[in-house]
């Protein structure tokens, strides 16, 4: 899972492989996507009151498109959301 920051060695394969765009070798322009944060939360259910031990957590990550300014945020399950940069 997530070690809370981006390109972890722990990171998930799904999200690995997108990361890798991430990174440029030396002398090309810079990255189009900036990591902002990544980390892991706990999702309770309709029946849960509290979060517990056994609370199911998901992993994710939140990318800024330096092209344009919008945010990218992705999950462990495969969920995609952009969100249009503030004005």
């Amino acid at each position: 899972m997530f070690a809370g920051h981006l390109a972890s060695a722990q990171t998930p394969a799904t999200l690995t492989s997108s990361s890798a765009i991430l990174t440029s070798p030396a002398g090309t322009p810079a990255p189009r996507f900036k990591g902002v944060i990544a980390g892991v939360i706990p999702v309770r259910t309709a029946t849960e009151m509290t979060v517990t031990d056994t609370t199911k957590r998901y992993g994710f990550e939140v990318y800024q498109d330096t092209a344009n300014g919008n945010l990218i945020y992705i999950t462990e399950t495969g969920s995609i959301a952009v969100v249009r940069a503030a004005k």
